[in-house]
């Protein structure tokens, strides 16, 4: 729902990004992209880890420290004129009738934090993809939709990142995160993705000492 939350309000400030007339909003705007996309980053995070039992590790210290680096690209990207470690060099380009912004040259400090911000998608990723190795069939269609709602952005945002595609002059992850949601909420009300986590399903079925006669379905 917080994950949901905030892209719904990201894509509320990209789409004002893409219709103001003025530069200087624009890049206002383009600014804060980046506390939005790495809070969703965050949230995508923490849901894999209480879908795969693994809640027990995101301690409060822990998160205060998984925020060090999201707190200061938000800083540098606010001051961006100051240093250039963001964006060394960037413009607006005419998308229609839109005016959408456009980095020209990175800086090292959007390397640094386009790193970290995949890392968190690939880790959550991967610890979804392992629950669909070892678990049961229903396990492994909630694990896909996870799997797919979380890659959805990186897909759609390494191509942008990396001008692997002529034309490709805006960066959709908005759009894409909200295409995960569609995702998420097909394994929730198809699959009951956290009716039956498959944390519940070790503790009560692995490690049931009795024994078990299943009837039906």
């Amino acid at each position: 729902a917080w994950q949901m939350t905030i892209v719904s309000i990201w894509l509320v400030t990209n789409s004002i990004e893409l219709i103001t007339p003025d530069e200087a909003q624009t890049l206002f705007l383009a600014k804060l992209d980046y506390p939005m996309m790495h809070a969703t980053a965050l949230a995508w995070l923490a849901v894999t880890l209480v879908y795969t039992g693994n809640q027990h590790w995101l301690t409060p210290r822990r998160f205060v420290l998984l925020c060090i680096i999201p707190i200061l690209t938000t800083v540098a990207v606010f001051t961006n004129e100051l240093h250039r470690l963001i964006w060394q060099e960037y413009t607006f380009i005419e998308v229609g009738s839109m005016l959408a912004f456009r980095s020209k040259a990175y800086g090292i400090g959007f390397w640094i934090e386009g790193v970290y911000w995949y890392a968190i998608i690939i880790i959550g990723a991967l610890l979804v993809l392992r629950t669909f190795l070892q678990g049961f069939r229903l396990y492994q269609h909630q694990s896909v939709w996870l799997v797919i709602g979380g890659l959805t952005p990186l897909i759609v945002n390494f191509p942008f990142v990396l001008r692997l595609i002529d034309g490709f002059e805006k960066d959709y992850s908005p759009l894409a995160f909200a295409l995960a949601g569609m995702a998420f909420a097909v394994g929730i009300f198809r699959y009951r993705l956290f009716d039956l986590r498959p944390i519940a399903r070790n503790m009560l079925v692995d490690l049931l000492s009795d024994s078990m006669l299943v009837l039906d379905n």
